[in-house]
Formats: structure tokens, C-alpha cells, sequence
């Protein structure tokens, strides 16, 4: 069973951190969906007009990739076989918003290559949320484990400047703070058994959980400017 401390919250979020810096596994991949891509090879000494040619030469075409694909995976209904009406835990999905808000979880598997969609129990119904894989993480004892042993989501931040925090379990949520400033630690502020005894983080993997950033050589190697700009 893990044991969900301060100290892990500092070793997953710096994972995480990691992964998202600007040239890490997922802040590449966010820098150039953002069109801020590597430049292009310019010899030594180029000259101002080739460099200019080279920022105009950027043509950021990865957005389409995960648009056009996000199109055909929309999900408007659950019917088992021989069924003529939606299953009731179609209601359970329309309750939480997952009509609209199912596209977090598909672009960002086509995007990054994986994302999750947490669940956890709510007073009547499910609760179902997708996580965007920019402000979450979980780790596997084994790649094809069913369920993670630990997940994180990044809640955002308080008004005060706080960074907020969720570490889940098989049993436990645990939440956590982080105040603004160099030498803050992650505090504890709110512990709940959740009741499920695994952890329901469903794991949305595309190919080989790289996303669009296979394709980041090529948007690189078409980014090379030419000579003439066309008419």
C-alpha cells in the first residue's frame, strides 16, 4: 500500500515538473502545438534576412493533426448489444458534463500520447473526471497493470498564490499546498478514504504514448526556409 507523504508529493510533482519543462517529454510537445517551434539550421554568421526568412518559414500544421483526429472519437451514447435505449450508466456520464468535456481526454491522448480519466465515488452517482496529462500523472508497477498505485492531479492555484494539489491511492486522496517562494514544502491540509480499494484512473494511450510528438522531426525539418518566399 503506498503511503502518501509530503516528501512523495515532492518526488511526483518534480516528475512531473520534469516532463514539462520546455524541452522535457510533454513541454515540447505543448511548445510546439503553441507554434513556438526549435528554429531551423542557419550557418554560422547568417545573415538578418535569412534569419528573418527562417522565424517565417515556421508553419505550425501539429494542431491539425490532433483536431482532425478529436472530430471522429466524440462519444454520444452507450447501448449494449441488442439494447434499443442508452445504458443507465449513460446518466452517470451525462451528469457529470462528459458530453462537452470528454475532449480533454481525447486530445490530450492524440496530443501527448496519454491522458486519464479519473473516477471516484459521489453521493448518488460517479464522479468522472478527465485529467489533462499537463496537470497529471500516474505510475505503474508494471506497464500493463490494469490501475497505477499513485496518481497526482495539479489543482490549480488559491488566491493567495498557493499551488494546490491531489495524490491518490488504491485507498486515499490526499491533498496538498505548496506556498509561493523558494524553500516551501508541500503541507497536508485534507486526507479522505475514497472506498474503492484501487485506484480508477482509466489510461487513454494512443500508439506509443508519444502523440503528435513523433511528428515534431518533420514539423522541424518543414520549417526549413527557402530562398524565395513564394509569390
Amino acid at each position: 500500500m503506498t503511503d502518501i507523504t509530503p516528501a512523495l508529493a515532492t518526488e511526483l510533482v518534480g516528475e512531473l515538473d520534469a516532463d514539462l519543462a520546455e524541452a522535457g517529454r510533454l513541454g515540447k510537445i505543448a511548445r510546439y502545438l503553441r507554434g513556438k517551434h526549435d528554429k531551423p539550421y542557419m550557418p554560422k554568421g547568417a545573415k538578418k534576412e535569412y534569419e528573418h526568412l527562417a522565424d517565417r518559414a515556421v508553419t505550425n500544421w501539429l494542431p491539425l493533426v490532433s483536431e482532425t483526429f478529436a472530430k471522429g472519437l466524440f462519444v454520444d451514447g452507450l447501448r449494449l448489444p441488442k439494447a434499443t435505449s442508452n445504458a443507465e450508466a449513460w446518466a452517470f456520464w451525462q451528469r457529470n458534463g462528459m458530453d462537452a468535456r470528454q475532449t480533454i481526454a481525447h486530445r490530450g491522448a492524440l496530443e501527448y500520447g496519454t491522458s486519464y480519466v479519473l473516477v471516484l465515488p459521489g453521493d448518488t452517482a460517479p464522479v468522472i473526471r478527465p485529467l489533462s496529462p499537463l496537470k497529471s500523472a500516474a505510475w505503474y508497477a508494471e506497464d500493463d497493470d490494469e490501475y497505477p498505485e499513485v496518481a497526482i492531479s495539479l489543482d490549480g492555484t488559491t488566491r493567495d498564490k498557493k499551488r494546490l494539489l491531489s495524490v491518490y491511492s488504491a485507498t486515499e486522496r490526499v491533498r496538498f499546498e505548496l506556498a509561493s517562494g523558494d524553500g516551501a514544502k508541500w503541507v497536508e491540509i485534507e486526507r479522505t478514504d475514497h472506498g474503492i480499494g484501487f485506484l480508477d484512473a482509466r489510461l487513454i494511450r494512443v500508439l506509443d504514448a508519444a502523440g503528435v510528438g513523433d511528428l515534431i522531426p518533420a514539423a522541424w525539418r518543414g520549417n526549413e526556409p527557402t530562398p524565395k518566399e513564394p509569390a
